[in-house]
C-alpha cells in the first residue's frame, strides 16, 4: 500500500475466513477502513471502534488484519500506537472470547437496553461480548441457559448469578468491572446455551 507524501496511513482490512476454518459457510464479510492519522484525524478509528470491529469480524468467523505504517523515521504515530495498546489491553482480559474461537449459531444479538452483542464459540463455551458498557448491575442476553450453566465475566473473579428472563437470561454484574469498550461473558458449557430465535 502506498504511503501518501508527508504522512503515514493505517489500513484496517477484514479478510474472509477460509473454507477450511469456516466449512459450508460463505466467507465472513469483507470491509476496508483507511485511516489518515498524520493528516486527517477524522478517519482514525477510536479505540472503542477498533475493539468493536475486531469483535464483529471474529464473531462472523473472519480474521482482522491491521496494516500499520510507521513514519519516515520508523516510529508509529502516537494516535496509532495508543489505539493498538488499548486493543492489546482489552485483549489481555478478554482474549479468551477472541483467540481460538469460531462463529456460534448466530453472530449478533441485542440486550434489552439496546447494546449490541456478538457471540463467539470456543471449545467448551459460548462467549457473549456486549459492545459498550451496560448502565446497571444486570444485563439481559437473548440466549437461554440450562440450569447447570455457569456464567463468568472475563477479566473478573468467580462466577456470576443469573436467572431466566423474558428475553432469555438476566445476568447480575459485579459493581466494579473493566468494561470500557466491551464486556465479555463466558457461558459454559457450550451445550448449555441455546438460541431461542432459532
Amino acid at each position: 500500500m502506498a504511503t501518501p507524501t508527508g504522512g503515514s496511513r493505517v489500513s484496517v482490512k477484514v479478510c474472509g475466513a477460509t473454507t477450511a476454518s469456516n466449512p459450508g459457510r460463505k466467507p465472513a464479510h469483507r470491509h476496508v477502513v483507511r485511516l489518515q492519522p498524520a493528516g486527517d484525524r477524522r478517519e482514525l478509528l477510536t479505540s472503542e471502534q477498533l475493539v468493536h470491529l475486531l469483535v464483529d469480524v471474529v464473531s462472523q468467523g473472519g480474521n482482522l488484519l491491521l496494516n500499520v505504517g510507521p513514519t519516515g523515521s520508523g516510529h508509529l504515530p502516537r494516535e496509532q500506537e495508543r489505539r493498538l495498546r488499548d486493543l492489546g489491553t482489552w485483549l489481555e482480559d478478554n482474549g479468551r472470547a477472541i483467540y481460538g474461537t469460531t462463529y456460534w449459531k448466530r453472530a449478533k444479538g441485542l440486550t434489552t437496553d439496546g447494546h449490541d452483542v456478538r457471540y463467539t464459540r470456543s471449545k467448551d463455551a459460548v462467549n457473549a461480548i456486549v459492545l459498550g458498557a451496560p448502565q446497571g448491575n444486570t444485563v439481559d442476553l437473548d440466549v437461554k441457559l440450562a440450569d447447570h450453566a455457569k456464567v463468568e465475566l472475563l477479566g473478573g473473579d468467580g462466577t456470576l448469578r443469573w436467572e431466566s428472563s423474558p428475553q432469555g437470561t438476566r445476568i447480575s454484574l459485579p459493581g466494579r468491572r473493566n468494561d470500557q469498550y466491551a464486556l465479555s461473558l463466558r457461558l459454559s458449557p457450550a451445550s448449555a446455551v441455546t438460541d431461542p430465535t432459532a
